[in-house]
């Protein structure tokens, strides 16, 4: 592997992130998590923020 390969590579799994990321924001969103919530979110799976939502949801939706 040379230089160029491995900038190409890192590219690629920043490029991947970066999507990944971004779509579990909106789908954070689109479980009625605010904003903040949705941030801190993004780099979870998705089974992980089904489960929070679920669990916010079963307390009343007050996370109490």
């Amino acid at each position: 592997m040379d230089y160029k390969e491995l900038k190409e590579k890192a590219d690629n799994i920043k490029d991947a992130n970066y999507a990944r990321a971004k779509e579990n924001y909106h789908y954070a969103r689109s479980l009625g998590f605010n904003s903040v919530e949705s941030t801190l979110l993004q780099f979870k799976s998705k089974e992980e923020i089904d489960r929070i939502a679920k669990e916010r949801d079963e307390a009343g939706g007050n996370g109490k």
